[in-house]
């Protein structure tokens, strides 16, 4: 059932990443008409410190939650999974209590590196409250992931967040004409989902017997669950800071105007990478199960998954490409074009390549996966650091899909040392249809 499993819930996944991404577009729109450039700009930087304090909050909790529900459900490791889940909780709210006291303690300097048109910290203090209820949110969201409740999750993590903060921000605009409100908007939204996390994962836990089988793999300690953790972290963090290197040194480098078109153009550019995001959330749990009893059947699942991300990425690329102008022209922000184009390129070669860093992260090559990052990382920033002074937006865009092509590439190299197989689905005529039959076939 993995393959027809895979299709199911990914097409769930892909919905709601539609409607994530839908929400996120209205967003961005409302605050373009409303507040122009430079709210955008605000928001996109408020953002970017927000996902990259979550990051150290979570301490990469929110990736190895999902490694431990699917193992500990597949073994029958009810109490096994209750007890990681608790200790995860706990080290997780520490993490993201202190992170978000040091993003506080730090506001005025931030505001003073990234703001261009901000000249108070409360705003800052703001994005760090909202570590906590967002760093918890996530976690719990990821734990319903573990658990392949694809609907909870994907609401809680994908959609939510967009549409809560929107009509927040909507309805404060009549009393307060303030682009620094949606900062207001996404603590209160983020808040409002996190107690629903919890609701949720206690409704659905509820299902699952208290004892353990005979089989049952023992519960690890703490120590040893941070040891499995802490690679993931970094390299969540490597990964996120990857990711927006390029809008922090544009936020210190340019101004708020520049941000906000480049965040809007990047925001678009992701399309590419939609599918492939959202089959991964089925994807993620499937591949540590495999990993453990099937190799091969591992291997067919990393290439179907390649191959559907691709094909329904191809049709998003092209009218990107044919039409950025007019793209951009929906936000008025016509000088983003160029960097657009060169940011969906970028994307559709990650989508080719597939599962590249999650896959590593759920076969046991944390470490592994962290360096591909580090490499790529310092790369993206030297580029950045030297093109955009000449380009602008446009050197930020082609760094960022400079460094994209990189660690996949690196990736897809490291996937091949430990596991003998590339993960580029293979295109001829025959092999497409076994991909096919592979996501119909009730037997699979």
């Amino acid at each position: 059932m993995h393959f027809r499993e895979l299709f199911q819930g990914s097409s769930i996944a892909i919905l709601f990443r539609i409607v994530s991404a839908l929400a996120s577009y209205i967003l961005l729109y409302f605050l373009a008409q409303t507040y122009g450039a430079t709210g955008v700009g605000i928001y996109s930087t408020s953002w970017t410190i927000l996902m990259i304090g979550s990051v150290l909050g979570k301490m990469g909790f929110d990736t190895s939650i999902v490694r431990f529900m699917a193992e500990s459900s597949s073994n029958h490791s009810y109490l096994r999974m209750r007890s990681i889940y608790k200790k995860s909780l706990q080290i997780t709210l520490a993490a993201s209590l202190l992170v978000a006291l040091v993003i506080i303690g730090l506001s005025g300097y931030f505001t003073d590196w990234f703001y261009e048109t901000v000249d108070t910290p409360w705003m800052v203090m703001l994005v760090g409250a909202s570590v906590i209820p967002y760093s918890l949110m996530s976690f719990n969201a990821e734990s319903l992931k573990g658990l392949k409740k694809i609907l909870p999750f994907s609401i809680h993590q994908n959609v939510s967040v967009y549409f809560g903060a929107l009509l927040i921000l909507w309805g404060m605009n009549y009393f307060y004409d303030d682009a620094r409100m949606i900062i207001v908007a996404i603590l209160l939204a983020l808040i409002l989902l996190m107690i629903s996390s919890f609701s949720t994962f206690r409704f659905f836990l509820k299902f699952y017997p208290k004892h353990d089988s005979f089989y049952s793999k023992p519960t690890p300690k703490s120590g040893k669950i941070i040891g499995i953790t802490l690679p993931m972290m970094l390299t969540n963090s490597l990964f996120l800071v990857l990711n927006w290197t390029d809008v922090l040194m544009l936020a210190a480098m340019t101004g708020d105007a520049t941000v906000g078109i480049y965040n809007t153009a990047l925001k678009i550019a992701a399309l590419n990478s939609l599918v492939l995001i959202a089959v991964n959330t089925i994807a993620m749990p499937k591949y540590a199960e495999l990993y453990e009893k099937n190799k091969e059947r591992l291997k067919q699942l990393v290439k179907t998954v390649s191959f559907l991300s691709f094909i329904l990425s191809v049709p998003v690329f092209l009218v990107i490409v044919l039409f950025p102008d007019f793209i951009m022209e929906i936000f008025d922000f016509q000088k983003g074009h160029y960097a657009l184009t060169v940011l969906a390129t970028g994307q559709l070669f990650a989508t080719f390549s597939g599962s590249t860093i999650h896959l590593l992260n759920m076969t046991g090559k944390e470490k592994t996966t962290m360096y591909v990052l580090i490499i790529s990382l310092v790369i993206n920033f030297i580029l950045n650091y030297l093109l955009i002074p000449l380009l602008g937006m446009n050197g930020a865009a082609w760094a960022t899909a400079t460094s994209t092509i990189l660690w996949n590439l690196l990736a897809v190299i490291m996937i091949y040392r430990y596991n003998g197989f590339l993960t580029y689905p293979l295109l001829a005529p025959r092999q497409i249809r076994q991909y096919v039959l592979l996501l119909f076939d009730k037997k699979q």
